[in-house]
């Protein structure tokens, strides 16, 4: 399930800013085969909880199922959010400037870098690894500032559709940066799965 978000959540900004629309379906039919598996694990998930189980297993449950929506919630978002700005960017003709090109990359390479620190943190229990994907919000924040400052920039610049240009870029930086939430709210999960490793958890976190 996580490996199919993580394909989803690489390939949205280039085929958002570049691709043409079958790019953008390809993602959407990731996000269905996400949302069958998400519901096959809570189903698996919800007939575990019917077990008698120690409060220390309920605690691990309880943080297999917030992770298990929290990895959901990501590819909702990408394919909610960032698949229809994607259409409307062909819809419109935008074409976004090299600057803001590169502004949203790299802002897109770094909450990619939190998803993969939050997955390898769940997978290893490494309370270490999870303190990092934390750790990232202040340059992240800051990415999301100087992006939405570098936006503020370009709605003056004499350009043709650029009011319709700057609020669809401005949707596409709070999507990353909604998306980079939901990671870090999975990464803070590995704290009660530390000392036991659920026997399923590595198929929730780790399937393709």
């Amino acid at each position: 399930m996580a490996g199919r978000v993580r394909r989803m959540l690489v390939g949205v900004l280039p085929a958002v800013l570049n691709g043409p629309g079958t790019a953008l379906l390809r993602i959407r039919d990731l996000d269905d085969e996400v949302d069958a598996l998400h519901s096959q694990v809570v189903k698996f998930l919800g007939q575990v909880s019917q077990r008698t189980l120690s409060d220390k297993n309920t605690a691990e449950l309880v943080s297999l199922i917030e992770a298990t929506n929290n990895i959901e919630a990501i590819g909702d978002i990408i394919e909610t959010n960032m698949v229809q700005i994607g259409f409307q960017r062909i819809d419109q003709s935008i074409t976004p400037s090299d600057a803001t090109r590169e502004v949203l990359t790299d802002l897109h390479i770094s909450v990619v870098a939190a998803y993969d620190t939050a997955m390898d943190a769940l997978t290893a229990g490494d309370l270490m690894l999870a303190d990092t994907v934390s750790e990232m919000k202040e340059d992240i924040t800051a990415q999301v500032r100087a992006a939405g400052a570098h936006q503020a920039e370009r709605l003056i610049a004499d350009e043709p559709q650029r009011v319709e240009a700057y609020r669809l870029e401005m949707d596409l930086i709070n999507s990353l940066n909604r998306i980079y939430y939901f990671t870090k709210r999975t990464a803070r999960e590995v704290l009660p799965l530390r000392k036991k490793q659920v026997k399923d958890h590595a198929a929730i976190v780790g399937g393709e």
